[in-house]
């Protein structure tokens, strides 16, 4: 049951991050490879390329994925960090998409690699909480989502899927504290939690 649960919410909030963060232009930061400006217009070409590039795999990316084509969008985001290896949001979609793959260890990989390169990126540290909750290590679980939620403290994301880890945990107070500030935001979850944890 908890499993079951858990993995409709990676669907549920890993698709709108592997799109959202995909179209932010500022995660594709471009560096020289060398210092000599002698050729500034090479220079300037060469960076209009990369981006001319950068952005036709974030295209097909995003085709890929509104196709229900994952592995295709997949290897686009793998090109993408090709060119641009330390690249933290496109380790996070890719872990996105393998999330809604169901392929839980290779999705792990991609996140810790997202946080050590920045570990107060947020709809990392989400998914992180996600796939430690699936894989049943709910201490590791929570820690990512409080870490989460004390970068973002109305996360919608964030507040939803520490209010169902405690939930399944049996930790219905702490459960009920999430649900309700859920609902204080006029969230649907957040009612729904409560009318859950009514009989609990």
């Amino acid at each position: 049951m908890i499993r079951r649960r858990l993995l409709f919410l990676a669907i549920l909030i890993a698709v709108p991050l592997s799109l959202g963060q995909a179209a932010d232009p500022e995660s594709i930061p471009l560096s020289e490879e060398s210092l000599n400006f002698s050729e500034p217009i090479l220079d300037e070409q060469r960076n209009r390329d990369i981006e001319e590039q950068v952005t036709n795999l974030f295209y097909f990316a995003r085709n890929h994925e509104k196709s229900g084509n994952l592995p295709g969008a997949v290897e686009s985001y793998r090109k993408v960090l090709e060119i641009d290896p330390g690249n933290y949001r496109t380790m996070n979609n890719i872990a996105a998409l393998l999330i809604r793959m169901n392929l839980w260890e290779e999705s792990l990989g991609y996140l810790q690699s997202s946080i050590q390169l920045n570990d107060h990126y947020v709809p990392a540290l989400i998914n992180l909480g996600i796939v430690h909750a699936r894989n049943g290590n709910s201490s590791e679980a929570e820690r990512a989502l409080l870490k989460a939620l004390s970068l973002e403290e109305q996360n919608h994301s964030a507040l939803f899927n520490i209010a169902v880890l405690y939930e399944n945990e049996g930790s219905y107070d702490k459960a009920r504290g999430y649900y309700q500030k859920l609902q204080t935001l006029g969230e649907s979850e957040g009612i729904r939690g409560m009318k859950r944890l009514e009989s609990k």
